[in-house]
């Protein structure tokens, strides 16, 4: 039966690294194989979120809808996630701000945090946000500026708010100025390395001299910083480019709302230009999708992709979400399309998965392979200190191997590590589909036992049950697994 469920696990939930929780549904009814396990769209005209289940298609009902009074969404612009699965919201209504929900939140649900007030820097012309591994939060902002009866100036700017900021908080960082060449700032995602990659839409919709282009920062980029790379020219193909993603080779995805040709997005067809990992200045895409949606040339259209690959887009003037196939190109009709009066998608403006796909953003620590088994991981490194593990245990589960209660299920995983001296310990603990649930490291000053308690959120669909399992696997300094622990998961709204 294990052997069973391993092998359906292994082609349904192939999703990308999984940093902190998994999306995870029964076999029987799991999503195909690379798709996501949730799809969320901000439904622009009710100040809602919708949530879908990963693997739907056509004119299907939300599983989940936050929306009310009491969640402070208002103007919502785009949403992203953290490692641990809760979901943040960039509001432009009132003077802007930033509503954090847990995961699995539904109905007229309160924020846990808010980010608002003088002190954020936030502007109405907030447009998009990204929260690294470490959880800092990132903001583009463009506003319109004016002093006395001068011109109207707008003000690019990029705002760096720390790890569970809340409240009326002053940003820890701000790139802004000449030398960032922002303008027109909106869709932005950080790669692995914590390089920022940030989309300038321009300065007006179907002009290819309208400084149209893809920015790019190193880790930590603060103030007047020039960008490391731009991606900017005729050849590039960018057209008032309001939204970007990258996949795990570290590939370029950019959504435009019109053809470099002029043809207006209003005639039904945008771009999505892709660009080869560290493309810079005037590079030619490697592939364009030309997708016949319906996104008003204001905002162009929203990306995101999973962890094989596909790629979601929202119609916002069809009231759709389409998905295209890995490698989509031309004129490719979509694999999927969620539409129709079921789905109550009005005006979708953003589209969003979960899990994160396998370009997660960096932890700003160093990078722990999403599976160091299949991978090879890295070669046996004996410590400086000469130490070595000896042994891997399970020790248990709590508070129990088989959940029952709300969504998402939690865990915590329980494992003790012998070392025969000295040694730094890296472990990743790793589940039945061969991915990182979690990693860690432990420091031992001599001979000795010591337990790891490693804390896992399963993001098990309500109503859905789960069977899996998950092992400890030591990587330095060698390499030694523990025994596999079962699990099970039956989750609640």
């Amino acid at each position: 039966m294990r052997a069973f469920i391993r092998t359906v696990f292994v082609a349904c939930l192939l999703l990308g690294l999984f940093t902190a929780i998994a999306g995870l549904a029964n076999p029987a009814s799991a999503p195909a194989a690379g798709s996501a396990a949730e799809i969320y769209v901000l439904n622009f005209m009710h100040d809602s979120v919708l949530v879908f289940n990963g693997n739907s298609n056509g004119d299907v009902r939300p599983i989940r809808t936050i929306e009310g009074d009491a969640t402070g969404i208002n103007g919502a612009t785009c949403v992203a996630f953290d490692t641990q699965g809760n979901l943040y919201v960039l509001n432009t209504g009132g003077f802007g701000s930033i509503t954090v929900y847990p995961p699995g939140a539904n109905g007229n649900a309160h924020p846990i945090r808010t980010i608002t007030g003088d002190n954020t820097g936030l502007k109405s012309g907030a447009g998009c946000l990204a929260v690294d591994g470490k959880g800092s939060v990132y903001v583009t902002d463009s506003y319109g500026t004016q002093e006395g009866n001068g011109p109207t100036v707008e003000v690019d700017s990029v705002l760096v708010y720390p790890p569970g900021a809340s409240g009326d908080v002053k940003p820890i960082r701000t790139i802004k100025g000449s030398a960032t060449h922002m303008d027109h700032v909106h869709g932005l995602a950080l790669d692995k390395a914590g390089n920022l990659y940030v989309a300038n839409g321009g300065g007006q919709v179907n002009r290819r001299d309208a400084n149209m282009r893809v920015t790019v920062y190193a880790p930590g980029a603060d103030g007047n910083a020039a960008p490391i790379r731009t991606i900017e020219g005729p050849d590039t193909g960018l057209d008032a480019s309001f939204f970007l993603a990258l996949d795990a080779k570290g590939s370029i995805y950019v959504g435009n709302s019109a053809i470099s040709t002029g043809v207006p997005a209003t005639a039904g067809i945008v771009t999505t230009t892709v660009y080869a990992p560290g493309a810079s200045g005037n590079a030619r895409p490697a592939r364009t999708l030309r997708a016949s949606v319906q996104s008003a040339g204001t905002f162009g259209n929203a990306l995101a992709l999973d962890g094989a690959g596909d790629i979601y887009m929202n119609d916002m003037d069809g009231g759709a979400v389409v998905v295209y196939s890995p490698g989509a190109g031309g004129g490719a009709p979509p694999v999927r399309t969620i539409k129709g009066s079921n789905t109550q998608l009005n005006n979708p403006r953003f589209v969003a998965v979960w899990p994160l796909g396998p370009a997660a953003p960096a932890t700003g620590g160093e990078t722990i392979p999403p599976n160091p088994r299949v991978a090879g991981g890295p070669p046996n490194q004996p410590a400086q200190s000469g130490g070595h593990v000896t042994a891997v245990r399970r020790v248990g589960v709590r508070p129990s191997p088989d959940y029952k209660g709300r969504y998402p299920a939690q865990f915590e995983f329980v494992f003790s590590i012998t070392t025969d001296g000295p040694a730094e310990v890296k472990y990743v603990l790793v589940n039945q589909a061969d991915r990182a649930w979690n990693s860690g490291a432990l420091s031992f000053a001599g001979a000795a036992t010591k337990e790891v308690v490693v804390p896992v959120k399963v993001g098990v669909p309500p109503g859905k049950h789960f069977e899996g399992w998950a092992k400890l696997e030591v990587y330095v300094p060698n390499k030694l697994d523990s025994e596999e622990v079962p699990i099970t998961a039956d989750t609640t709204q």
